[in-house]
């Protein structure tokens, strides 16, 4: 489901791709499948972005799987997995894999990479045991993961509230 009026648009990291834009103010996407318990186990989460340089970074949602919608009118307890950004430029440019009770399972900053103005891959997987963040292909950070959820909303293009949602181009979002 839209919130808001996220475009379609052509503009896609390979030929006959797509991709959504989302304005950083009230665009983003739903699902509740109420079906997502495979993040009991191994799963990943995958897509493309791009940011244009002077777009903010610091605390925008790529996805949230969690157990309350966007405006947080259900549960309220916020559990689930999200990627997000955080930092505040293109030097400290920073990923974070994060669990409901709002720690972090792993974290990393990008320093110095060229971030804007770019398509890149991330990608958070879990196996039996690690949270794993990827970028462009490269294990950046990894760390120790047991926290099993069973979740029903997923949202692409936000974590948390309306307050942290993305603005940029995510092509290709997939959950397997």
């Amino acid at each position: 489901t839209a919130s808001g009026d996220p475009a379609v648009s052509s503009w896609a990291p390979n030929g006959g791709m797509k991709s959504v834009y989302f304005d950083g103010t009230g665009y983003y996407l739903t699902s509740n499948d109420a079906d997502y318990s495979a993040t009991n186990g191994a799963f990943t989460f995958e897509c493309w972005f791009f940011i244009s340089t002077g777009d903010g970074i610091a605390n925008r949602g790529f996805f949230h799987l969690k157990n309350e919608d966007m405006d947080g009118t259900n549960d309220g307890n916020g559990t689930g997995f999200a990627l997000n950004t955080a930092g505040s430029g293109e030097s400290n440019f920073k990923l974070e894999a994060m669990h409901g009770d709002g720690s972090f399972d792993t974290s990393t900053t990008l320093n110095n990479k060229a971030i804007f103005n770019r398509w890149h891959h991330v990608a958070l997987t879990r196996d039996s045991t690690n949270m794993n963040i990827f970028f462009n292909g490269t294990l950046v950070t990894s760390s120790a993961n047991i926290h099993n959820k069973t979740s029903q909303y997923l949202i692409v293009g936000g974590h948390q509230s309306t307050s942290r949602l993305f603005k940029g181009y995510i092509s290709n979002f997939r959950y397997v």
